[in-house]
Order: C-alpha cells, then structure tokens, then sequence
C-alpha cells in the first residue's frame, strides 16, 4: 500500500506540474495577446484576429477543430473561420444538433463556457459566446477529445478568459473600423471643402482683379470728361463777359467736379492700399515742406469759410527723414480736408512733435486739431467704414461719401501707425504716431 500511495503522490505532483506548466503558458499567452491590438490597422479582419486567438488556444490545449462565427445583418450566426481535423459540413450538423438541444442557447445565456457530448463520434463540443459589454458579436465553438471544462478547471478558466478578450477585441476593432471610415470620410470631405476653397479663393482673387480693373476703368472714363469740364469752367471763369451770378455758378460747378475727382482718388487709393498694404515708395524729405505745402492748398478752401490753418513743427522734426512724400501728403489732406468740412468758425491747427529718438530713427506724433462740431467718442465705426458718416440721417447738414476719414486710417496704418480720435465741445482731434528712419 506505502508504494500505490507513492505513486498516486507522485501522479497528482505530476499532473499538478503539468497544469501550472499549462498555467504558467497561458498567462504568458494572454500576456502577449493584449500586445496583439497595437498591430492593428485598417487591414486587419475578423478571420486575422481568430486566427491569432487559435494560435494561442493551441498552446495550452489541443482543440481537434475549431470554429468562430459572427452575426449576419439578419441575425443569424454564420462561420466565417473554421480549422482543424473536421470539415465544416460535420461542424455544422453538429452545431444543428446542438442548438435543438438548447446548447448553443444557453452559452448565448450564461455568457460562460458551455459543454456538450458530440452527437457523432467521441468527445465534447464547447461553445463560448464572444461579447463586450453586453453585446454579442459571435459564438467560439471546439471540438476536444476531453470535457475540459470540468477535467482541467485551470485551462477551462483560462480559455474563458482568451475568450473574453477576443470578444473585447473584436468591440474595438469594431469601433476602429468605423472610426477609420469616419477619418476617412472626414478626410475626402475635407478634400472637397479645401477643393471648394481653392476654388473660391480663385474666383475671389479673379473679382478682386476685375474689381480693380474695373474701378480703374471707370475712373480713367471719368477723369477724363471731369478735366474736360474742369479746364473749360476756369476757362469760362476768365471770361470778361461773364456777370457775378454766372460766375458763381461756374465756381459751384467747378467745385463740384472737382470734389468729384477727389472721390475718383479715394476709392482708388483705398481698394490700392487695402489689397497692397506694403506699397510704400520711401524716400528721403521734409517733413515741412510736406506738411507746409498741404496746409497751403488747404488754406484756400479755408479762407472760403474764413478759418485759418495754423502749423506748429518741432525743430528737432526739421530734418531729412525716410517717408513716403504721397502718402504722408494724402493723410493731411484729408485730415484737413475732415477739419474745414465740420467747422464753422475759429481754426484748425496742425503740430508735430518727437516722442522718442535714437541714431537710426524717431517716433514722431503728429495731431489734427480743430474747433468744429464733435462727435461721439463711443462710436468710432466710420473712421474704418468707408461710405459711413456719424450722422446718417437724411437732414444731416454735411455732405460727403464718408471716405476721408477711413482712407487717412488706411494709409497711417500702412506707415505703421494708428489713427486714435478725439472729441470735445470745443472740437475734435485726431493723432498718430510713425517710426521714421532717419536718411
């Protein structure tokens, strides 16, 4: 009796050896198959991942035949891999046969492995249902020479847990799929939306040029009849035949084909600067002379109302600096032009002074300054907005397109300043500051 129980210990020792062997490779299996996922790509199918779950299977277990299905769109479950010692004709009587017996049922119930005695030949068909989160994706089915559900407890945990990770898998893959083909489609919809811009881009850029061509056109078309009637009204003017009333008139149309012109020259230097902002033609100048010569021409349109444009230069200012002489000439113009427009009475002044210098360069400050009608100071959207005055009414008692503000802003800004604005009882006052290199 002492050697039949030696050798039933050393029985049991061997076959618990042989299970932890079984144990100790199917954990490194399980271990492994997590890494499986991260290969993944948009190339992979259902029949690669069952047949990496097989290769793992067969490490700890030998299945004589093995078979995964999924469900069809009718919900039916169909086998979309099948290996082993059985054709899948034998797979699927069986399979029949055991869904009369409610086998097949029952592990969609249980969600656990189930066994079953073949119903031809010798051994145990073994389902196990493939779900993540409460959602079947398919059904395991192997054929094994053992019930080893209830002879290898450890191998029958194991396999349920290989399993349960295929189900989980197969989730994700799943949701890679769907996730790649909404990357996918996302993508071409991003294609055609940036198809759809380029296109647009293009016929913007064509308007653009047929706007521009378009406003030059029509200024040429009207500049010319304009210096026409321009020239032949002082030529009128200068007549000696002529008595004050028919002269008055022809100075009222004069100047009203002059201020014609003058907006002819605003829209086209605000579509210029406003889609080539860097179009400076810098050159050495003085800044008097620039601002002395405006105030001049600008003083004859004064005196008509009877104000007087007085100007104050820092002498530190009186040097030859870097600026563009036309465009510095056209803000004061317009600045000015702004002043004697809203004021009927008392002057208009304009000072320049230095805030900053170095060897190289200045920050000059330059402010526009009058006595005339305020404005108000929270509303500042026609100093950008061209065709837009404060006062929109129907009755407002001053005239104009509302262009001399926004293109004086325009153009500071293209020098590298900005406009800020004032507004008082006493009048308004607009100022900038530029950074002037020294010539």
């Amino acid at each position: 009796m002492h050697n039949d129980d030696k050798k039933r210990d050393l029985k049991r020792i061997n076959f618990l050896e042989e299970e932890n062997r079984r144990t100790l490779l199917a954990l490194d299996e399980i271990l492994s198959f997590d890494s499986y996922f991260s290969s993944i790509n948009e190339q992979t199918t259902k029949a690669d991942l069952f047949r990496k779950t097989c290769s793992h299977l067969n490490v700890f277990t030998d299945f004589q035949s093995i078979a995964f299905q999924d469900i069809a769109e009718d919900r039916s479950f169909r086998t979309i891999y099948h290996t082993g010692a059985h054709d899948e004709s034998y797979f699927q009587r069986e399979v029949d046969n055991q869904i009369e017996r409610r086998k097949f049922s029952e592990a969609l119930r249980e969600k656990e492995s189930v066994s079953s005695p073949l119903s031809h030949g010798q051994g145990y068909i073994i389902f196990h249902c493939l779900y993540s989160k409460n959602k079947v994706f398919g059904m395991f089915i192997g054929i094994h020479k053992e019930n080893i559900l209830e002879t290898h407890y450890t191998i029958a945990q194991l396999l349920t847990v290989l399993l349960r990770k295929t189900g989980y898998f197969l989730s994700l893959l799943q949701k890679y799929k769907r996730l790649h083909k909404e990357v996918r489609d996302l993508r071409v919809e991003v294609k055609q939306q940036n198809s759809a811009l380029s296109s647009a881009q293009k016929k913007a850029s064509s308007l653009d040029e047929a706007r521009k061509q378009l406003l030059a056109n029509v200024s040429h078309e009207f500049r010319t009849p304009l210096n026409a009637i321009i020239g032949l009204l002082d030529l009128m003017r200068d007549s000696e035949n002529l008595t004050e009333e028919h002269r008055d008139y022809i100075l009222t149309a004069s100047h009203s084909a002059e201020a014609i012109m003058n907006i002819i020259d605003d829209l086209l230097c605000f579509v210029k600067f406003k889609s080539s902002p860097n179009s400076l033609d810098c050159c050495p100048g003085s800044l008097f002379e620039i601002i002395d010569s405006c105030r001049q021409k600008e003083n004859i349109y004064a005196q008509r109302k009877n104000l007087h444009i007085n100007l104050y230069i820092a002498e530190e200012l009186q040097i030859s600096l870097m600026f563009d002489p036309q465009i510095l000439y056209m803000v004061f113009q317009k600045l000015l032009s702004n002043g004697i427009k809203f004021t009927s009475s008392g002057s208009i002044s304009i000072k320049a002074e230095i805030i900053e210098e170095d060897k190289l360069k200045i920050l000059a400050k330059f402010i526009v300054q009058d006595t005339g009608v305020g404005f108000d100071s929270n509303n500042l959207n026609f100093l950008s907005l061209p065709f837009t005055q404060e006062d929109t009414s129907t009755t407002r008692n001053f005239e104009g397109m509302g262009m001399g503000l926004p293109v004086a802003s325009l153009l500071i800004e293209v020098m590298g300043g900005k406009l800020k604005c004032e507004s008082t009882e006493d009048g308004s006052s607009f100022s900038f500051e530029l950074p002037l290199a020294k010539a």
